[in-house]
Parts: structure tokens; sequence; C-alpha cells
């Protein structure tokens, strides 16, 4: 019976106007994410000891492997949903210069809090290995802008308000990272309104990149805000 539903479902999904995403698409992909990484689910995938091995199960090797299913079985062009570069010289300085930010708020509150309160100097508290760099400055951000602002923000806008689609899309952004979920929420929702001004997901890619290196930040560069750290990392 179950075997059927799904079916009916991916039939619903495909069946009209094969150049609109469609919302019931995405949704059967995120209430299958939900399952195979459920933290009961989950524990079997964390037994990899070579973490290259675990990327190819992770939840961003779904996430890729997800955006690709349904271009295909839609026949989405790859330029519909954003996947552009151009105009590149804009877009790149667009994403740069907004994933920046945060670490200047950071820098500044940082300094102006060791002129009140210095604090001793750290030994670095935050290292990353070859794999982390890849996956959270690389592989992540490509592979779930393409995924949330790709196909699930642009799914959301054939139905909806582009205010709803921005929140919508962050939300569901933020609950596959449910171990932090205000962080993801603000980069889901600063991420999606890159995708709807440029039409490109190449500035919310750099922008989900650097904001990827956030908490090495915070850990190696900014002692003084440790007391203020459930404040600015949502902690409570």
């Amino acid at each position: 019976m179950s075997c059927h539903c799904i079916w009916l479902l991916f039939y619903l999904a495909t069946k009209n106007d094969m150049k609109r995403i469609g919302l019931v698409l995405p949704s059967i992909l995120l209430i299958v994410f939900a399952i195979t990484f459920h933290p009961t689910m989950k524990i079997h995938i964390m037994q990899f000891t070579n973490p290259w091995q675990y990327m190819v199960f992770s939840p961003q090797m779904f996430f890729l492997l997800s955006a690709i299913f349904v271009l295909s079985l839609r026949k989405i062009p790859p330029k519909q949903i954003g996947l552009t570069i151009q105009p590149l010289k804009k877009n790149l300085l667009l994403g740069i210069c907004t994933g920046a930010a945060p670490f200047l708020l950071l820098g500044v509150a940082n300094f102006i809090m060791k002129k009140f309160n210095p604090a001793e100097k750290q030994p670095s508290l935050y290292e990353m290995s070859s794999w982390m760099i890849f996956s959270y400055f690389i592989f992540a951000p490509i592979a779930e802008e393409i995924f949330f602002r790709g196909i699930v923000f642009h799914a959301l806008k054939e139905s909806y308000s582009i205010t709803t689609s921005i929140l919508a899309s962050a939300l569901l952004f933020a609950a596959c990272h449910s171990s932090m979920m205000v962080g993801p929420l603000l980069l889901g929702i600063g991420a999606a309104i890159l995708t709807n001004r440029t039409k490109s997901l190449l500035p919310a890619m750099l922008f989900h990149s650097l904001c990827n290196g956030l908490p090495w930040f915070y850990a190696n560069h900014c002692h003084n805000l440790m007391p203020f750290e459930k404040w600015i990392f949502f902690r409570f």
C-alpha cells in the first residue's frame, strides 16, 4: 500500500507542466531526508571512520543528488533555478560583501569589548581538517544552495508570494539543521533574498560559504565576546 502511495505522489508530481518544479516532489524528498537522517538512522552513517566516505552518505550529497533528480525528471533548464554565474563580477562582489558583513560585525564588537574587559589570549579552539574545509566551504554551500534556493525556493515561488517563499524555504533549511536553528534560519533568509534579487545561486553560495567560517572566526579571534556566546549564537 505504501509503495502505491509513493508512486501516486511521483505521478502527481510529474504528470503536468514539465517546466514547473511543483511542490509535491520537493516535499517527498524532504520527507525522505527526515526519515533517512533521523538520529536513530543517522547513527549508522556516523560509523564511517573515513570522513571522505561519510561525505558520500552525507545530507549534502542527498541534497545534491535530489536536486539533480528533480532537474532531470522535470526537464528544468539549470539556468531557470539560478545555475548561472552572469553577471560574474557583480555576483562575486555581492556574495563576498554580504558574507563578510557578519565577520565585520563580530570583529567590531570584539574590538569594543576589548576596551572594557580584555580577555586573555587563548590557544586555537577550533581546528579544521582538509575534509572539513572542503565540506564546509565548498561542498555544503554548493549542494545545499542548489537544493534549498534552487529547487525548494523556486518551487514555492510558483505558488506563493516572494516573502512567503523566502521565509518558508529558510524555515525548511533551518529545520534540516536542527542542532542550531536560528543561525541557519538567518542564513536561509539572506541566501533566498540574494537568489531572488540576482537570479543566480552564485552570491548565495559565496554568502553561505563565508558564513560557515563564522564559528572558526569567533572561536579563534573573538575571545572578548565569549561571555555573550549564548546571545550571539542564540544558545539558551
